[in-house]
């Protein structure tokens, strides 16, 4: 583990939780991907999270069959980040702050606040906003509602983090949230090795 983990994991008590951890990796992953049949569709559900793509190849590479269960679109909030801060610079001041946990559930949530408030105030037109059917004609909303109920798990999105070193899962945190960002379930997994 290089320095930089050895002091934020120290720091937050999460060394101390995995030293006293059983679980080993492979049976991580196998509760991780339990929690998620019970959640979302195969294929379905977009891996989405602050610099996501470090997640997806940590888990392509020890955690294949939980990879191989999540759709292989991303939405890293950091680059909408980006994109808001180059585009909206005045949008950045008003976006939530970070606490600096972390801690893999702590920074879900706060990825999914960030984003929550890039929905409200910089993306602000769009099938959420009611304005859009007006302009829309080629769907009613009760064709939209029933869609909705009928590909509800099919519309979710995966949150992840995971704590790592080279090639150790430290802490593991899922939660899965519907189109508009709602929690519907959420779980932490440690493991040791």
């Amino acid at each position: 583990m290089n320095a930089w983990c050895q002091d934020k994991f120290s720091k937050n008590g999460l060394i101390e939780r995995i030293r006293a951890s059983k679980v080993e990796m492979v049976e991580a992953e196998e509760q991780v991907l339990a929690f998620l049949k019970m959640h979302v569709l195969e294929k379905t559900a977009i891996l989405t999270g602050n610099s996501i793509y470090m997640d997806r190849l940590y888990l392509m590479k020890y955690m294949p069959h939980l990879e191989a269960y999540l759709h292989h679109h991303l939405i890293d909030v950091d680059s909408i980040n980006v994109v808001a801060y180059r585009s909206y610079p005045q949008s950045i001041a008003r976006a939530p702050k970070k606490q600096m946990t972390h801690r893999a559930l702590d920074d879900i949530r706060e990825a999914i606040s960030e984003l929550k408030y890039y929905k409200n105030t910089v993306f602000r037109t769009g099938p959420s906003d009611p304005g859009y059917w007006s302009s829309n004609p080629s769907i009613s909303l009760a064709q939209f509602d029933a869609r909705k109920k009928m590909f509800d798990k099919a519309e979710r999105l995966a949150w992840m983090d995971c704590k790592m070193n080279e090639s150790n899962t430290i802490e593991m945190a899922v939660i899965i949230t519907d189109r508009k960002l709602n929690v519907v379930a959420e779980g932490n997994r440690n493991s040791s090795g």
